[in-house]
């Protein structure tokens, strides 16, 4: 989940690499570094807290002599957030950056000391350091160094090398994290995603599972694992800098907001290019936002087919018994395409030779590239951690795949979706009763259940509160003695067949002393003994609703967060790819 930029070329290298890491720090904000080659010598700059903590420490750097560095921006798994553990680790002749999990650092870490190493960190990552230097003193060769790396490291990992003999190159290699390499006119990016480079060239190479890479000024060069040399693709992203930057926006999270409506326009444009007429059972396996995408999309498939739909959670998938048919559908959606659990159920089941469907967003990603179909949302760059438009772009996504024919209603979507963001003052009156709440469940039934998974996700995310979904009807069993004055329940009634019993489950609450915002249709007539507050999104078809629910839900997360002064883009402990298990 960390951000690496490194960097080899004529222009300022810490101002390009701190621009990369500006861009990446979505990927993780704990701590952040970089490292220098200048005249043989490794030039650190390391401190905890965000890219721009950096700042002051380089600002007086000049080129001179150095012509390429690495940077990293890091989300903590081994070790607090600390300078010492904070990228890049560094050993006698070699630097490196880390993004992954190294799962057998303990057992190298004590044979690297029993070597004579000294470790100054608590993180995996250092071990890399010292053991690439180790190889590197036997045999005095970058390539076979990494070539021996890569068989002795168990985990997921992309790393990006210097060596301090090496000052006209820089080394990468990966496997199971992605990496890619930014191609301009003499001189080259090693990076997390193109994000970090986009502003300087569109031209890119994907870093392919167990390759290592050479990279000059002029020449790049890609290896497979026997260090055999491969062809690569250089390819050309279409994404401008303008549409990854914030714009006129505050913050991205309140831009992609507002970007909803022109994706929903987008894809409605579009057809689904793909046949279920021979498929049996779809299985939908993502993890967390794209999980709850999923659960829509099982209501709407199960709706419209005869096929039968089960939802997995990524990380259980594989340590469980799925009951998988030969004539299976599996989907995976991920807006990153690179969340590690996800993409280890799809090589999973790849193996067992089922047909594997990507739901993706980020169309140079390891799910896009590995799954026998793909279906791209076409949402554009998402910075914010708390994903917005990803997830309604996933569920429209599933929506259209589960209808033969268009539902008419839907093509007022993206208009109806504009007037509820024009509707931002009675937002903003329930974020005030909310702003000081330490508890809040949100509960709904049949699609409007499946709309709470996700509200209560991004309210708990940017504010903090402490929130859970829970269907209607079971509040009674159990959930109820939680409820006090103190206790806040927002309930999502927008379904014509269920809304009587709902607001039964909503008087079960206000009897016990609990306030109810209750977020419903316009054309919905209910007693306002019924509510504390009350939402009212437009009317439309049953099962068009949680598409225009979510906006208020998200617009109440993101100025709930701006009430309590908090960092709305970048929550503390998250981050946005989640690139480890």
């Amino acid at each position: 989940m960390c951000g690496i930029i490194s960097y080899i070329g004529y222009k300022n290298v810490s101002d390009v690499l701190i621009a990369g890491l500006e861009r990446l720090e979505y990927r993780g904000y704990d701590s952040v570094g970089l490292t220098l080659l200048e005249n043989s010598s490794f030039k650190t700059y390391k401190t905890i807290g965000k890219v721009r903590d950096i700042k002051p420490l380089v600002k007086d750097q000049e080129n001179k002599d150095i012509q390429l560095g690495i940077g990293h921006t890091r989300w903590a798994t081994h070790g607090k957030p600390s300078t010492l553990n904070s990228h890049p680790h560094e050993s006698k002749r070699c630097v490196i950056v880390h993004n992954g999990i190294i799962e057998n650092y303990i057992d190298l870490r004590k044979d690297l000391i029993s070597k004579g190493y000294i470790f100054v960190s608590e993180t995996d990552s250092e071990v890399v350091a010292h053991l690439i230097d180790h190889l590197y003193n036997q045999n005095n060769n970058p390539l076979d160094t990494l070539r021996q790396c890569l068989a002795i490291l168990r985990g997921a990992f992309a790393l990006s090398i210097m060596f301090n003999d090496e000052p006209d190159t820089l080394y990468a290699l990966r496997s199971g994290s992605p990496l890619v390499i930014g191609v301009g006119k003499d001189e080259a990016y090693i990076a997390s995603d193109i994000s970090a480079f986009i502003n300087e060239t569109h031209d890119y190479i994907i870093l392919g599972e167990k390759e290592i890479a050479s990279v000059s000024r002029s020449i790049i060069r890609i290896y497979n694992e026997e260090l055999k040399e491969i062809n690569y693709t250089v390819h050309t992203t279409s994404i401008e800098q303008d549409s990854i930057g914030k714009g006129s926006y505050d913050h991205y999270m309140l831009k992609e907001i507002y970007e909803q409506p022109n994706i929903m326009r987008k894809l409605l444009e579009t057809k689904t290019p793909l046949d279920l007429s021979t498929v049996q059972s779809i299985h939908i396996i993502g993890c967390g936002t794209a999980l709850h995408a999923g659960y829509l999309g099982k209501y709407w498939i199960e709706s419209n087919t005869d096929i039968r739909v089960f939802i997995h959670v990524a990380s259980e998938f594989r340590y469980q018994k799925n009951n998988i048919d030969n004539n299976d559908l599996l989907i995976f959606i991920s807006q990153s395409g690179e969340t590690a659990d996800t993409l280890a159920c799809l090589r999973y089941v790849k193996d067992l030779n089922h047909t594997t469907l990507a739901i993706v967003n980020n169309k140079t990603s390891s799910l896009a590239n590995e799954a026998d179909h793909n279906i791209f949302i076409e949402a554009g760059f998402e910075q914010s951690v708390a994903s917005t438009k990803a997830y309604t772009a996933q569920a429209l996504t599933l929506y259209l795949l589960s209808h033969e024919k268009r539902n008419p209603e839907a093509i007022r979507i993206p208009t109806l979706m504009e007037t509820l963001l024009e509707d931002k003052e009675s937002i903003k009156e329930i974020t005030e009763s909310i702003k000081n709440t330490k508890n809040i469940f949100f509960i709904g039934r049949g699609l409007d259940y499946a709309i709470a998974l996700e509200g209560s996700l991004k309210l708990k995310e940017i504010t903090y509160i402490h929130s859970e979904a829970i269907q209607a009807g079971e509040m009674k069993h159990g959930t109820i003695a939680l409820i006090d004055e103190e206790v806040v329940t927002i309930a999502i009634a927008t379904q014509t067949h269920l809304l009587e019993k709902t607001i039964s489950n909503v008087q079960e609450i206000l009897a016990r002393s609990g306030k109810v915002i209750l977020i419903t249709r316009e054309d919905f007539n209910i007693d306002p003994s019924n509510y504390t507050l009350r939402y009212n999104i437009p009317k439309i078809d049953d099962t068009l609703s949680p598409l225009l629910t979510m906006i208020p839900l998200q617009l109440l997360a993101y100025y709930t967060s701006l009430l309590k002064g908090l960092d709305v883009d970048q929550p503390r402990n998250l981050a946005k790819s989640v690139t480890v298990e």
